[in-house]
């Protein structure tokens, strides 16, 4: 059994960082998405909250695991893995991208950060304040 075993624990392993990564991300998004809620003065549900973390939590120890296979099939072969860096670079900023939106709706900010507009800037050296977008125009357009 052991001998089973021992290339799961060890690929576990080296993913315990990217791991660790993503439950601060979720527990950050959790701790805003509250605080937002409740200055929206919505009724907190606690088992819908820790319902949503959990799926979260799943939710990236599958991507994780994906980016593992991904990273062991094509990574292996070119020396690089630039396939696993690019995907868990996407869904960390998406989850980035929602905590920083409920950090800003919490303090009453109403600048929010398109993710889609970030990663075409990033790939063209663009500055960060194209990224930027103002809440009321997404609203209201």
């Amino acid at each position: 059994m052991a001998a089973f075993t021992a290339p799961f624990v060890e690929a576990w392993q080296q993913l315990l960082p990217f791991l660790i990564f993503a439950l601060v991300l979720t527990f950050t998004d959790l701790r805003f998405g509250l605080l937002a809620a409740k200055k929206r003065g919505e009724k907190i549900r606690g088992s819908r909250a820790i319902r949503r973390t959990l799926n979260k939590v799943v939710d990236f120890v599958c991507w994780i695991a994906i980016t593992w296979c991904l990273g062991h099939t094509f990574s292996d072969a070119l020396h690089i893995p630039i396939l696993t860096i690019i995907v868990l670079a996407i869904i960390y900023l998406v989850e980035l991208s929602s905590v920083i939106d409920n950090y800003f709706e919490y303090k009453g900010i109403t600048t929010r950060i398109s993710i889609t507009k970030l990663l075409k800037k990033l790939f063209s050296k663009a500055h960060i304040e194209d990224v930027l977008e103002d809440a009321k125009q997404e609203n209201n357009g």
